[in-house]
């Protein structure tokens, strides 16, 4: 979680997703809010691309259940992974501010 509770930062999120890469900043307090903001947003921003929706919703399910994951050996870096339309998904995100 944030160690400056109560002030968003700004994270870089980096998504790999049926063989492409989608990087972008969010700002959020944590990494776990950071996550939903970049699913709400790629849902919005990607609507060509097949999959947007449904990875989004299914990213948004996951942090529901489970927070990203700490990188090991890393500060302020964390990931997760999901999938749509059977693809896999692996984003990570970085706290860069």
């Amino acid at each position: 979680m944030s160690d400056q509770q109560g002030r968003d930062r700004l994270y870089t999120i980096v998504c790999h997703y049926d063989g492409a890469v989608f990087p972008s900043q969010v700002s959020a307090h944590d990494e776990q809010a950071a996550a939903a903001s970049w699913a709400a947003a790629f849902r919005e921003d990607r609507p060509a691309l097949k999959g947007s929706r449904r990875l989004a919703d299914a990213v948004l399910s996951e942090i529901a259940a489970t927070p990203p994951t700490a990188v090991e050996g890393l500060s302020g870096v964390w990931r997760l992974s999901s999938s749509a339309r059977g693809r896999p998904a692996l984003i990570n995100i970085i706290r860069s501010a």
